[in-house]
């Protein structure tokens, strides 16, 4: 896993110039998939990610285009919005359980990974966040103290109760009895004494289900299209705004 910081922009393959839709055609998709998996409702996964394609398209010209990661930009406005979300009151409805499966996934894939989403979707708003960030996109814990205005032993001790949770959920037994492996504050687990990065297998569930919605959003035409529209409007309030 990688953090966002760190996740290919483009840029290397000549996108510097490239249009507003383009970024956006390029991009959509693995930003709402990652937005899902923080927040946990489809719902509230598209407001935060439309806001954050919006206040970028209004940015576009004047500031995001030269940016070399325009998406990690994107990715941290939609971080803000669901951690800002998340003070208020939690929807009753499971948004999720309204996704119907990827073409391509098999019944058991498609089983496995909306049991891992429920078991995500159960935990409290702020730990899942947290945990989602530090162990499924290894965002060290300082910077997502530094992004979401916490204390970095608040950051540690919401991924420490997510994990406990979702161990238990998913019958794994505690991190202190894996054999040989410690937690690491980078995401995941790591070997003692050793910079080799061991497989978690609580990150490899939520890899499974992240990959599970990428895929479902891939089989949608008409993911992008819903959104344009809503993503203009946004641009235009942000744009009028700062004018």
């Amino acid at each position: 896993m990688t953090s966002d910081s760190s996740r290919s922009s483009g840029r290397d393959f000549g996108f510097d110039t490239e249009s507003f839709d383009d970024f956006f055609a390029r991009t959509y998709e693995d930003t709402l998939k990652r937005a899902v998996m923080l927040c946990g409702h489809r719902e509230d996964a598209e407001e935060a990610v439309i806001e954050a394609y919006g206040r970028a398209a209004a940015r576009w010209e004047e500031r995001l285009r030269g940016y070399e990661s325009p998406e990690g930009w994107v990715f941290r406005v939609v971080k803000q919005e669901i951690w800002k979300k998340a003070t208020t009151v939690r929807k009753q409805l499971a948004a999720l359980l309204l996704l119907p499966a990827a073409r391509q996934a098999t019944t058991e894939q498609t089983v496995e990974a909306r049991a891992a989403l429920d078991a995500l979707k159960a935990l409290p708003e702020r730990q899942r966040i947290v945990m989602v960030l530090n162990c499924l996109y290894a965002v060290p814990q300082s910077d997502i103290a530094d992004q979401l205005g916490i204390t970095p032993s608040a950051v540690a001790n919401h991924v420490l109760k997510a994990r406990r949770a979702l161990r238990a959920a998913w019958g794994f037994g505690p991190d202190e009895e894996v054999s040989g492996l410690v937690a690491s504050p980078s995401g995941g687990l790591k070997q003692r004494g050793s910079l080799f990065q061991d497989v978690d297998p609580l990150v490899e569930r939520l890899a499974e289900a992240e990959a599970w919605l990428q895929a479902r959003f891939e089989s949608d035409p008409g993911v992008l299209d819903q959104a344009r529209a809503r993503i203009a409007a946004v641009s235009a309030r942000v744009g009028g705004g700062r004018a």
